[in-house]
């Protein structure tokens, strides 16, 4: 019991005397063991994040689609199907919609309900808002976040056409949804959207919507469970097993229910034909009928306006005539009226002056009476004064009497006069009076003629206007006449079409295939499942090499300090412990520290590694945070390692130790003699070097066992840090080599199948005027299979029409760089990554598979290519190998470099062709393989940092260790004189000339673990660039020596704590 609390104390003390080494070792345990288990756990982490993700959401596992849709008995078909579990059969279609100036796909589908008492598939995780409740409205997939465009809760989204023979009515009964919610979707983990037939060829965004909007006759596609699918992984080969049966299943249902689906469609389309036919009779006559109707009304009023205007004309002519006389009467009437009036006031004039004469006349002789009468009255006067008898009275009397006579005279002329010139007077005022009665008969006459002119004038105004309206109303007549016949002729000819297009349907009608597609086919599925392999395969050899280099820096430490404590060892032994007492002391220490770092590294590494590196790949994929799950066969066997790498070290350490007598171990262990070195040998170089230099070209070779240990420590390091930067670099290559390089056109134009001779000349023409499309070249694509004895590949086979023009579209070039290869009649070419997984080359023979038979073509080369495994024909060689002719599905085409091509624009052009069916450019897969890689590459930055850290801890402990053995010789160098710094230098001169040369064979060493990184890393269609770029040395070769640096600056002022007296001391 003594002796056990006395060892125990003991092991605390040296743990607590040598923290340095202690931490140094659970360090190095810790990364190795955290990086290993880490790394290893991550894909399996993944895959299980995904499993829940898949099993929670009830993901299917199969994908049913047809030309022709599903009936409801095909849908109970494949629900009663052995093996299929549940099934959701629904709705699906392709729009566009407009984002600013340009129009986006979209991807149209259901919202998954369940089918009887199965419960609903692909269920949608609803992200915020809610989901649709009404018609009109829907929920959008997750955003992109790459994209420019936001959509936003309560946005609108309108629909369009993608052509002019997309009816939205046939596929929606709705082309306006307002968004309510935003959901992500297991049938979209990643930013993937997927291809379409329509606009740019790429989908922008997905949208769902309540079942009811479609308006399908039949269902566009079946959603499968599989039994027996949930309680395993989908990465597994089991599921893959389990999925094969089903579609083999599905497959033999497929040539049961397809001849039922054909027959079905043909006869609604005979029927909806002879309907057609018989509705087209009948509007044919209908239209022919009210053609003629609305005809004769037409004419009817063409005859109505024509007598209208026939009448208006004569009504016109007679009131001019009558016009005409009545104001050829009137002016008549004027003229008398004029001639009258100047002859009236010619009289009248006559008159006046006459009547002056006659008045004066009148007046004189009125006068000359009114003498007269006053003279008579003179005369009465005087004969009244004078006596009757007296003579003169009689003379008076006489007198008297011939002026009364005169006077009475002169009054009758005066009266006369008087009568005449009021007689000619009043004939004036008369005539004056008729002239003016006449003058107001004929200004009257002249109003009623005007009035009369006016109120006929605009009758005939009337009239006309009468008679233009009804010309309006007839041209009116007239065009909505034509439109309506234009429109009852479009419409017939729109009938005809249709009936043509039913009927050339109908003659063009086969049976349909049915698509099974399973859940690789989704998008951003597979790139998920590779780079999880992708992990698995990094995870084969770069954390084992990992592991393998803390161990053996473990070991070197262990077995240092039991060479540095022999002196305690034998006290132990002199005191009377046993060899088993005295090695638990060391075997505890390395248990502990190993232990310890063990679980520390796995605690810490099984978490944090799967978290970063998922981080990495979560702007990529839409999935919930990752499932941690302890790897306890990794973390137990690595763990194991580790301890079992320090323990074993040092009891095999003890037991070299205690095997020698405990006498020689009190002593000091005498110091190697010393050796001449090669280079004393050249006096010209030893004469020249200073003692520094000449003591530390002899340590280095004096002292094997630690140059060596130290160099692979280093070396393993560097190894580590250069196949991290070479995995890297790799990496990085393939996007630049293979779509820069190799594979060198812009666009790809997918072609309908059997497209005839005239429609493929046409499409060249196309080709040829098209202003940015430089160059193009018809080809022909097949997927089949290469087969060997253990390998089964599937490969694409690629056939140019004109072979003489593939060095502009395909660089065909040797891997080792030698020159390019010529495609000829003689055979095919085939890719690097193919030629390796199937042990074939130039002058070998490529076996083929398609529907079970065999065909054989010779290899005239392998050829360099990093994505998908082709296999290069000349149309003469496929004839040659297959028996016919090669018809061409696709064309490669090359835009016009240095302009501003836009190239959505110039898919979505092509798309609308008749002869194309699917269009992509290059540059979009290049984006998706980037995303893929840059995601790859924050593993890659992982494993360079947990390198460097180990690399780091390593030259701390490995110096540390170094000055721990070397403490008596480093008290002499200063009891000699040496200052502080030239002590250092001493030191530290020797650590770096190690570093270098760790450095330059980690150099090496490295390249080797990097092609073995490469290979393990490497997916089924992918193959890594196989090169380290020089700058990688140049990062790895500095991160080692600026660490170098950094312990040395570190252990300097651990150099200037040595005491000379006490490190002396220890010789006594």
């Amino acid at each position: 019991m003594f002796k056990r609390s006395a060892s125990f104390k003991d092991t605390s003390r040296e743990i607590s005397k040598g923290l340095g080494r202690f931490f140094s070792i659970f360090a190095i345990v810790a990364i190795g063991v955290g990086f290993f288990v880490g790394i290893k756990a991550t894909s399996p982490d993944m895959k299980l994040t995904a499993d829940a993700y898949f099993h929670e959401t009830n993901l299917m596992d199969l994908r049913l689609v047809s030309e022709l849709g599903f009936e409801e008995e095909d849908v109970a078909s494949v629900l009663y199907t052995e093996g299929v579990e549940s099934v959701m059969p629904s709705y699906s279609t392709d729009s566009l919609i407009k984002i600013e100036d340009a129009s986006s796909v979209v991807k149209i589908h259901a919202i998954p309900a369940s089918y009887g008492t199965h419960v609903p598939l692909n269920t949608p995780s609803l992200i915020s808002g809610r989901m649709p409740e009404k018609s009109g409205e829907c929920v959008m997939g997750e955003p992109d976040f790459r994209s420019p465009f936001a959509y936003r809760l309560g946005d609108k989204i309108k629909l369009m056409p993608s052509s002019e023979d997309d009816e939205l009515s046939d596929k929606l009964k709705t082309d306006s949804f307002t968004i309510v919610g935003f959901v992500n979707s297991p049938e979209y983990i990643s930013m993937e959207r997927g291809s379409s037939t329509i606009g740019s060829g790429s989908v922008h965004c997905y949208i769902m919507i309540p079942p009811e909007d479609f308006n399908f006759e039949v269902y566009t596609e079946i959603h499968v469970g599989i039994a027996g699918t949930r309680e395993i992984s989908a990465f597994s080969e089991e599921y893959a097993k389990i999925i094969d049966r089903a579609k083999e299943k599905l497959e033999r249902l497929e040539k049961v229910r397809s001849p039922i689906r054909y027959n079905n469609v043909k006869n609604e389309l005979n029927r909806k034909i002879g309907e057609g036919e018989a509705e087209l009779s009948n509007a044919e006559e209908e239209m022919t009928l009210k053609l003629s109707e609305a005809q004769a009304e037409i004419d009817a009023a063409k005859e109505k306006i024509s007598r209208s205007e026939q009448e208006l004309n004569e009504g016109e002519e007679k009131f001019a005539t009558e016009i005409a006389d009545a104001e050829k009467k009137l002016d008549e009437g004027y003229k008398q009226y004029y001639e009258g009036k100047e002859k009236y006031e010619k009289e009248y004039a006559k008159f006046r002056s006459t009547k002056k004469d006659a008045e004066k006349k009148i007046a004189d002789g009125e006068r000359d009476l009114d003498q007269l009468d006053n003279e008579i009255g003179r005369l009465e006067s005087e004969l009244n004064s004078t006596s009757f008898f007296d003579p003169q009275r009689l003379m008076i009397y006489a007198q008297l009497n011939m002026m009364r006579y005169q006077y009475a005279s002169g009054r009758s002329q005066l009266s006369q006069a008087k009568a005449e010139l009021n007689s000619a007077e009043r004939q004036l005022e008369n005539a004056g009076k008729e002239l003016n009665e006449s003058k107001r008969e004929l200004d009257k006459n002249k109003e009623e003629l005007e009035q009369a002119k006016i109120d006929t004038q605009k009758q005939i105004e009337d009239a006309r206007i009468e008679i233009e309206n009804a010309k309006t109303e007839l041209t009116e007549g007239e065009k909505e006449y034509e439109e309506k016949k234009a429109e009852a002729e479009i419409k017939i000819s729109d009938a005809k079409n249709k009936l043509e297009d039913a009927k050339k349907l109908l003659e063009e009608l086969s049976v349909p295939e049915w698509y099974i597609l399973s859940r690789s086919d989704n998008p951003g599925y597979s790139g998920y499942r590779e780079n999880a392999e992708r992990l698995d395969g990094i995870a084969t050899y770069f954390p084992f090499f990992f592991l393998l280099v803390a161990a053996l820096v473990c070991l070197t430490t262990m077995t240092r300090m039991v060479e540095e404590q022999r002196g305690q060892i034998g006290i132990y032994k002199a005191l009377g412990y046993n060899r088993l007492e005295v090695a638990s002391k060391y075997f505890s220490y390395a248990m502990t520290a190993g232990l310890s770092g063990s679980l520390f590294g796995v605690l810490i590494g099984h978490i944090l590694v799967p978290k970063v590196i998922y981080n990495a790949f979560d702007i990529m994929y839409s999935l919930p945070p990752i499932i941690i799950e302890m790897p306890w066969d990794i973390a137990t066997a690595s763990a194991a390692v580790a301890i079992a790498c320090t323990a074993i070290a040092a009891a095999f350490a003890c037991n070299k130790e205690l095997n020698t007598q405990t006498a020689h171990l009190m002593r000091p262990k005498p110091p190697k003699p010393g050796k001449r070195v090669f280079v004393e040998r050249i006096s010209a170089v030893w004469s020249r070097m200073s003692f520094i230099s000449k003591i530390t070209s002899r340590n280095l070779l004096r002292y094997k066992l630690r140059f060596i240990m130290t160099v692979l420590g280093i070396s393993g390091c560097m190894a580590l840090m250069v196949a991290g930067f070479g995995l890297r670099d790799s990496v990085n290559a393939i996007v630049p080599k293979q779509f820069n390089e190799i594979s060198m056109y812009d666009a790809v134009f997918m072609l309908m199948d059997d497209i005839s001779e005239e429609s493929m000349n046409g499409l060249k023409d196309e080709l040829n005027k098209d202003s940015r499309i430089s160059q193009s070249m018809m080809i022909r694509e097949r997927k089949l299979h290469a087969v060997s004895e253990n390998e089964k590949t599937q490969i694409i086979l690629f056939i140019p029409e004109e072979p003489e023009k593939m060095d502009g579209f395909v660089a065909l070039r040797e891997t080792s760089g030698k020159g390019n290869i010529k495609l000829t009649d003689k055979g095919a070419i085939i890719t690097k990554k193919l030629a390796d997984m199937h042990g074939l080359k130039a002058g070998d023979t490529l076996t083929i598979v398609e529907d079970n038979k065999e065909y054989t073509a010779a290899i005239e080369g392998v050829a360099e290519n990093y994505v998908q495994h082709y296999v290069y024909m000349t149309p003469q060689c496929y004839s040659k190998t297959f028996g016919e002719k090669p018809s061409y599905n696709a064309v490669n085409a090359l835009t016009f470099k240095g302009e501003s091509i836009d190239e959505e624009k110039l898919l979505a052009d092509w798309l609308k062709k008749d002869s194309v069916f699917m269009a992509y450019s290059t540059s979009s897969i290049v984006e998706e393989f980037s995303d893929s890689i840059e995601s790859l590459n924050v593993v890659v930055l992982v494993m360079i940092i947990a390198a460097g850290a180990l690399a780091f801890v390593v030259l701390y402990n490995l110096t540390n260790i170094n000055i721990s053995e070397r403490f008596r010789e480093i008290a002499t160098i200063k009891v000699l004189g040496f200052y502080n710094s030239e002590v250092s230098k001493f030191v530290f001169t020797e650590n770096l000339v190690l570093t270098a040369i760790g450095i330059a064979t980690g150099s090496a060493l490295g390249i080797i673990l990097h092609r073995f990184v490469v290979i393990s890393a490497e997916v089924d269609i992918v193959m890594f660039a196989r090169e380290i770029r020089p700058m990688s040395f140049i990062y790895a070769g500095f991160l080692t020596l600026l660490f170098s640096l950094v312990v040395n600056y570190i252990m300097h002022f651990r150099l200037k704590k040595i005491s000379m007296v006490e490190s002396l001391k220890s010789l006594d």
